[in-house]
């Protein structure tokens, strides 16, 4: 009986680690955008600007966004975040950037986005092919890609962000429920830590 016991804690333990170890490549879902990012801000777009650019010859339809930026997280500490993203609102079905399912910034709306370096041409997106976006609420964000429904991947990895225990139910709920900015901070923070300490 006495043997009984420590079996049974060693088979709790092992299982437990199983279930942290399988859960722990879904969970740096967020922090990977953030590390691709290099540039992490919450703020408010004050506008949206129709231009052009000029990539290997061509002539793209573009939109320069000017964000207040209301929180930095990584990157540039300016008070006005300025970028160039392929695709128009209203761009119709050949948008490349409907095309990509880049998200579109409405002036007056706040967003948290990660956002990757800019290209050659200086067009830039949130990482993730666009998925690294958010719609803030208060204190809390949504995904802003346009029908973009969680995978049980990204579910996982709110989950575990969150720090809500692992089960289909709570994935089901992380993927429903809004995003808390904590989450999103936490996500940034990790990275960081994670970049500071890998050589």
């Amino acid at each position: 009986m006495r043997l009984l016991v420590p079996l049974t804690w060693i088979a709790m333990l092992f299982s437990a680690a199983s279930a942290s170890a399988a859960l722990a490549p879904e969970a740096a879902l967020l922090q990977r955008f953030a590390r691709d990012a290099s540039a992490v801000v919450r703020g408010v777009c004050e506008s949206a600007s129709p231009i052009e650019v000029q990539v290997a010859g061509a002539t793209l339809a573009a939109t320069e966004y000017v964000f207040l930026v209301t929180e930095a997280w990584k990157g540039s500490r300016s008070p006005r975040l300025r970028f160039r993203q392929v695709g128009r609102a209203g761009g119709g079905r050949g948008d490349l950037g409907r095309l990509a399912g880049l998200p579109m910034y409405q002036p007056g709306q706040e967003y948290v986005l990660f956002l990757l370096p800019p290209s050659a041409s200086g067009l830039s997106s949130p990482a993730g092919a666009g998925e690294a976006a958010f719609a803030v609420d208060g204190v809390s964000a949504r995904w802003l890609r346009a029908g973009h429904n969680l995978t049980a991947r990204t579910s996982a990895a709110l989950v575990q962000l969150q720090d809500l225990p692992a089960s289909p139910a709570a994935a089901s709920a992380a993927s429903a429920a809004p995003l808390p900015l904590s989450v999103l901070r936490r996500a940034v923070r990790r990275a960081a830590t994670a970049t500071a300490v890998t050589p």
